[in-house]
């Protein structure tokens, strides 16, 4: 069975294939904010070329970053991690697991550790500060750098 989409411009409807590369640039094509049901729609759709370019967007609502989380592709997790609503959104438990299953999502996710809102810095810090690759541990030790500079010395 082959799935189509429907396209209505100026009162005319248009049968499209569903293709992954004109649905990506739909995804990116879309004005922020004006389409959150198009952008839920479009989140369970099979594709990961369209998911990140779903993952990528700055509008994303609840429901979409919830069939994105649960589409369990590493590069859509990969792009998620770079996402301001996202970093909102995903909890603590998510991160780590996220975190165990792939060291390339946690080394921008300890780059960025301070962003994640909804998640316990502290505990995420706990993990991340003995991870097996060092890359993740530098990302994390530059980030808390940057969060808590040196102290001047005063003479």
């Amino acid at each position: 069975m082959t799935t189509t989409i429907s396209i209505s411009f100026d009162s005319e409807s248009f049968i499209v294939g569903n293709d992954a590369e004109f649905l990506s640039a739909v995804c990116s094509s879309i004005p922020e904010g004006t389409a959150p049901e198009l952008l839920v729609a479009l989140a369970a759709h099979n594709s990961t070329q369209v998911q990140c370019a779903l993952a990528s967007r700055s509008d994303l609502p609840s429901a979409a970053l919830e069939a994105l989380a649960n589409a369990g592709k590493m590069a859509v997790r990969r792009t998620l991690v770079h996402s301001e609503p996202f970093r909102a959104w995903a909890t603590t438990d998510l991160l780590i697991e996220w975190c165990l299953a792939d060291e390339e999502f946690a080394a921008p996710l300890a780059r960025q550790i301070m962003e994640f809102e909804n998640a316990d810095t502290a505990e995420l810090f706990a993990l991340l500060s003995v991870h097996p690759d060092p890359d993740v541990r530098r990302e994390l030790a530059q980030a808390w750098r940057k969060r808590c500079p040196e102290p001047t010395l005063h003479g």
